[in-house]
């Protein structure tokens, strides 16, 4: 029997579509039922994946490192921490680590490596504490809505660090994709060794359209989010212009950044 198979979709409003579209074109109850819905598919998407999430993603010595070494300074922020693996082995070495993950499935298993882990948007940085690092990886920077929102939350990341405070940021390199003339521009290397997942990415108007697939032995799980095609001169326009200092790497063993070859980005930002 073939593996059962999941179409997942995230949609996003801003305030005023959500309005629009809860008082004008559908009301309140049928709005409900589509949201449930959708809410109950991604919530059997992300419990699922967080069942495989460190075969997918596993330990990376060089990003541990990297990220250890970048400040003597004890207090970290994990911004998007997952399943808390990157922060448990950061703590495991000595750091203070504040977590925090939008996903109540991934808060709930990064509180079992013992970390503080808060549910949070990113954009909502209350905290009072300051920080020696704020660390944001693994392309969660471009789930936000558009560039003026990435803006935003740089500026709130830089206000929760110490003096001498630095911001990791790391991401797909989306330059080599958006060259691309073409509707489908590109896959990421196949992960995972107790189940497949692949990604690919697809134009959408001035975004890209993020296609994962997770296959178990029995199922097949499909979700699709719109990402920022963040580009690394966007970031350090914004960041001359705050006057900051950065560094520009093509990944954590610290390789030199090549915008058409590089598969990644890890920007540094010093306050």
């Amino acid at each position: 029997m073939p593996p059962k198979k999941f179409n997942l979709f995230v949609i996003y409003f801003t305030t005023k579509q959500f309005k629009m579209l809860l008082n004008v074109k559908y009301g309140y109850i049928f709005y409900s039922m589509i949201f449930s819905k959708m809410e109950v598919f991604m919530n059997k998407f992300y419990k699922e994946i967080c069942k495989y999430y460190e075969d997918i993603f596993p330990k990376n010595e060089n990003q541990i490192n990297f990220l250890n070494n970048i400040s003597d300074g004890k207090d970290y922020l994990d911004i998007g921490c997952a399943t808390g693996l990157v922060a448990k082995n950061l703590k495991d070495l000595g750091k203070n680590l504040t977590c925090i993950d939008l996903e109540e499935t991934m808060v709930t298993e990064a509180k079992k490596k013992g970390l503080k882990v808060f549910k949070k948007n990113m954009l909502e940085l209350d905290f009072e504490e300051k920080f020696d690092v704020c660390y944001c990886i693994g392309t969660t920077i471009a789930h936000l809505e558009d560039r003026n929102e990435i803006c935003s939350f740089i500026l709130k990341t830089m206000d929760l660090l110490k003096e001498n405070g630095k911001l990791v940021l790391s991401w797909v390199n989306f330059k080599p994709f958006i060259l691309k003339n073409d509707l489908f521009l590109g896959a990421l290397p196949t992960l995972g060794t107790k189940v497949k997942f692949t990604r690919n990415y697809y134009r959408e108007n001035s975004k890209i359209r993020f296609n994962t697939v997770l296959t178990t032995e029995n199922e097949t799980f499909e979700n699709t989010q719109l990402l920022v095609p963040l580009l690394v001169d966007d970031v350090i326009s914004f960041i001359e212009r705050l006057g900051l200092k950065y560094e520009i790497y093509g990944n954590f063993k610290k390789d030199k950044f090549d915008e058409e070859n590089s598969p990644s980005v890890v920007f540094v930002v010093s306050k």
